[in-house]
């Protein structure tokens, strides 16, 4: 410092206590200025903390309140299930789709209209779904396994088809998100030795995707 201390005397042509004041100036100044820019990086810091808290805070609620209407939804679900009678229908959950395993449709033998006794059930399904976050629903035709293949496969579609176009006139979603598929006698729930086996085999199971449960 003795080598700067000259240097300002040199420079600014003054005597050494001069300079050495003008020093001491100089160091405090530059002191202040460190102790200045800490503080402003410390503000900084602490505004980055306090945006990054908020975010965070935000993320929280929002994840909060998308549990509380899965919650509120699935609550609704379980509600509504209270409606379909035991031997009407069951609904079943496959992670986030919905299985609605109709059990007494109704159709005549060989027959794919749709029955009138039906509809009703039809109509809790079509409120079901109502209430669900919907993306697809595909409705799946099963027989049993009494008469050829080729005669129960072509059954199968047709009955599933008779349940989608109910669902496409009730525009519970876009026609393009329902579809049907007939699987004749290949997926039985039991055996097809007795009635009521049988029975059980006969079904339409309506498969609800939906995007969140």
């Amino acid at each position: 410092s003795s080598d700067l201390v000259l240097a300002l005397t040199k420079e600014n042509k003054v005597n050494e206590d001069a300079a050495v004041r003008m020093w001491d100036q100089q160091q405090t100044i530059a002191g202040q200025q460190t102790a200045l820019n800490n503080s402003q990086a410390s503000i900084n810091q602490l505004q980055q903390n306090v945006t990054q808290e908020k975010s965070e805070k935000m993320k929280l609620e929002q994840t909060n309140q998308e549990m509380a209407s899965q919650q509120a939804i699935l609550a609704k679900i379980e509600e509504f299930k209270k409606n379909f009678r035991k031997d009407e229908a069951e609904v079943l959950q496959d992670g986030s789709k919905y299985i609605v395993r109709l059990r007494n449709m109704k159709f005549a033998s060989n027959r794919s209209d749709l029955p009138g006794k039906s509809l009703e059930t039809l109509k809790k399904v079509s409120e079901l779904i109502s209430i669900m976050p919907a993306k697809a629903v595909m409705v799946e035709g099963h027989t049993d396994s009494v008469g050829t293949a080729q005669v129960n496969q072509k059954l199968s579609e047709e009955r599933a088809s008779t349940v989608k176009s109910y669902f496409v006139q009730e525009g519970i979603l876009d026609s393009a998100k329902i579809n049907s598929e007939g699987f004749g006698f290949q997926k039985p729930l039991t055996t097809n030795k007795t009635k009521e086996g049988r029975a059980t085999n006969r079904r339409v199971d309506v498969v609800i995707e939906t995007t969140s449960l």
